[in-house]
């Protein structure tokens, strides 16, 4: 189990921008310009992921602005279900279980931006 919470806390800030923002593969073609092709892994595919750190990070952020401000439950509840996406063994779906919390990871986010 600490195994696969690992794993899933590793993935977590790129699906968290994800959440509020749009797929890894969206941000590869804007910056490449086309589609990917096969298992290609370049510097460019890479950097394609810095958008969604930078999102990541103001939703962070914003939870901060949040509890300073005590809002408590938006908080406790996102906090609450984020560790229990982390539990799960399927990884490759946590874009898909943060789909019910993309509304508080968007103000989250928008109170980071705002800070």
């Amino acid at each position: 189990m600490l195994v696969r919470v690992g794993s899933n806390l590793t993935r977590l800030p790129v699906a968290l921008g994800e959440a509020v923002s749009d797929s890894d593969a969206f941000w590869r073609v804007t910056l490449w310009g086309k589609p990917e092709t096969g298992e290609q892994v370049s510097l460019l595919a890479q950097w394609a992921r810095a958008p969604l750190f930078l999102l990541a990070a103001l939703v962070v952020t914003g939870a901060m602005v949040l509890a300073k401000a005590r809002r408590w439950i938006m908080l406790v509840f996102t906090a609450v279900s984020v560790g229990l996406v982390c539990t799960t063994p399927w990884p490759e779906q946590l874009g898909r279980y943060f789909t019910p919390l993309i509304p508080f990871l968007a103000i989250a986010a928008v109170a980071g931006l705002q800070r």
